[in-house]
Parts: structure tokens; sequence; C-alpha cells
């Protein structure tokens, strides 16, 4: 299967198992797992441990797990910047492995080093939270949220753009980057706009 049949397959298999359809999701998550997609096999790994649709298996859980890791590992040392984010996230919050602090930082800015706006995003939010055994600092949360916003991040584009509306002075500047987080389709700033121009047609009737 081609990356972008295994991407078309696994938003089906999400769809069907949000409506669900629990047995027609898992069929997929199956056939992908063995293709080698890693979301699909922690997917598994997690309706298994639940019983969700399945009839609960620790062990089938923890196979589906560990294969997970695996292919993370494995495309991660093939230089794939969404899996390092994925693997950095992972080791962050110990999702069935140890958390470990120092790999998961160690990942996440290989990964943003790569350009992953995701990940210049997420080390923002690490910096801005204190996150990943990491203290407080505005600075380096100024710097990775404007890496981010450089690289057109959505939700980067929506914050900043906030940020600059509170200041007045800087409204236009504030509200172009929501619109162009709203062009990427981030629903936060779709809904911004849209209050925004009831907001301009209610004032423009009152005049």
């Amino acid at each position: 299967m081609t990356e972008d049949q295994i991407n078309s397959c696994y938003k089906e298999a999400e769809k069907l198992y949000e409506a669900g359809d629990l047995v027609a999701a898992v069929e997929i998550f199956m056939r992908l797992a063995n293709a080698g997609d890693y979301r699909s096999c922690f997917n598994l790994g997690f309706i298994y441990k639940i019983g969700d649709g399945v009839v609960k298996n620790t062990i089938t859980s923890e196979v589906f797990y560990f294969k997970g890791i695996r292919l993370l590992t494995s495309l991660s040392a093939e230089g794939s910047s969404s899996a390092m984010l994925v693997f950095g996230k992972i080791f962050q919050y110990g999702d069935n492995i140890n958390k470990d602090h120092s790999k998961a930082l160690s990942l996440i800015n290989k990964s943003a080093a790569l350009g992953n706006s995701d990940a210049m995003f997420h080390l923002a939010c690490i910096y801005l939270n204190g996150w990943c055994g990491q203290k407080h600092s505005k600075e380096e949360y100024r710097d990775w949220l404007n890496e981010a916003v450089r690289a057109d991040h959505p939700e980067a584009l929506f914050t900043e753009g906030l940020r600059l509306i509170s200041m007045h002075s800087k409204s236009e500047d504030g509200l172009s980057l929501i619109k162009r987080a709203a062009q990427h389709g981030f629903w936060p700033a779709v809904d911004y706009l849209n209050g925004w121009n009831l907001h301009l047609r209610y004032y423009a009737n009152e005049t």
C-alpha cells in the first residue's frame, strides 16, 4: 500500500470507529498494522486493552503496542520528523513505556530541527507549561512560538494572532494571522472570524 492509500484507509477506519462500527474499524486497523502503520498498532493496542468491540486481551494489546514502538524506532532512525515527534511524546507521557524526559526532548528537538511545525509548537507548550521536566521559560516559549508561526503552524498563528489583537495597536496584524490559521481549517480561528464578522455587522447596523 502507498502512503496515500494507508492514510485514506486510516481515516476511513477512524470514521467507522467513531460511528460505532467496531468490527469494520478493527478489520481495517489490522490490515494497516500489517502494512506497517504505527498509528493502527497503537489503536489496536488500546482497543484490545479495554476490550472495545473485541475480546479483552492484555497480551495482544502489548504485542500491538510494542510493534508500534518498533515501527516508530525504525522510522525515527530513518529521519521521519513526524515519527520523532510521536515517539518523543510517548517518552514524555510514558505511554506504555517508562517516562524519559531526556529522550523526549531530544526527539522533539530533532523533529523541530527538521522543520516539523507541530514539534515547534509542542516545544513552545513545553516551555510555557513547564512540561517534560523543564522550568517555565517565557523566552524559550516565545522563541519556539515564533518559529512555529514562521512555519505557518495553524494553532501558533491563532495564538499569536490573539496576543496581537489584545494589544489593540496591532489588531490588524493579529487578524491577519488568525485568517491564515482559518485558511488551514483550524476551527477555533474559523469560529473567531465568524464572531468577528457578526460583531462588525452588528455595529454597522447600529450606525
